[in-house]
């Protein structure tokens, strides 16, 4: 018994070592930044799904699970699922404020924060520094590399670093975030008034199928920002603009996540394609 108990620690310790090694082969530290004391801090969540082994495949991070033919994608960084929690939970917080505030009020915090974005990109730019939350752009998953190519044409790199950070580290935001961008007709984003009917009616697709009401909460509450967004001629362009850019065929469901995905039970109705 004791033999076995430590050959398990060896192991634990042998994996734990390997993650941090492909952390930093993976990740774009930046030199501007004194990274903490204690490292990258204790990998969680090996012992929830029992991985066996983590390497990486064509510039794909991949952990090899018990019980289970198909990797998982990614790694678990600790400070990166640290500020991603702090970003899931601020964003909710913030949509119902601005619910609350009445159709006058919505107008006026859309367009304030239009216009002042830069406050908001110097915020999350120091979040993300301090935990070095950044990955080498071609070890972000494919569908991920996607959204950077095209934000980064019309947004500061740290609001997009701080957005795909929580389609990047969140399963459930981000096979929400790709079934929903599939449901896009690019077609249908022809003008003003076809760009707002397509993007509701996307939203309204997605709260069909979300049972989780307290997510589900989140996505109304975001309707209503959206719906007074795009009566605003340049947010609605931008829209229209990014939603025609990218590449679905970039974004949809690979290999790897359709078998994840079917084994989902989070109460949201995906459309495995």
């Amino acid at each position: 018994m004791k033999l076995n108990n430590t050959l398990n620690r060896l192991l634990a310790l042998a994996r734990r070592e390997k993650f941090y090694e492909i952390l930093e082969k993976t990740k774009r530290l930046n030199p501007n930044v004194t990274p903490n004391q204690d490292g990258y801090g204790e990998i969680h969540g090996e012992d929830a799904v029992n991985v066996v082994d983590i390497r990486i495949v064509n510039d794909e991070v991949l952990m090899d699970v018990e019980g289970h033919d198909i990797p998982m994608k990614g790694i678990p960084d600790d400070g990166m699922l640290r500020i991603t929690a702090i970003y899931k939970r601020f964003i909710p917080l913030f949509l119902r404020r601005i619910k609350e505030s009445g159709f006058l009020g919505r107008i006026l915090i859309v367009l304030f924060l239009y216009f002042n974005w830069q406050i908001f990109s110097e915020w999350v730019k120091s979040v993300l520094d301090r935990e070095n939350c950044y990955l080498q752009e071609k070890y972000y998953y494919k569908s991920t590399q996607e959204l950077r190519r095209v934000l980064k044409k019309y947004f500061d790199e740290s609001l997009v670093n701080a957005g795909t950070l929580i389609f990047q580290m969140d399963n459930a935001y981000r096979y929400r975030g790709q079934s929903l961008l599939l449901e896009i007709d690019q077609s249908k984003l022809t003008g003003y008034f076809e760009t707002r009917k397509e993007i509701l009616r996307v939203v309204d697709i997605y709260l069909s199928r979300d049972k989780d009401e307290q997510v589900a909460k989140k996505m109304r509450d975001a309707k209503h920002i959206l719906s007074i967004a795009l009566l605003i001629p340049k947010i609605n362009k931008l829209f229209r603009t990014i939603l025609t850019e990218l590449d679905l065929d970039k974004i949809k469901f690979d290999e790897i996540d359709r078998y994840w995905v079917s084994l989902r039970k989070d109460g949201y109705n995906y459309k495995i394609c």
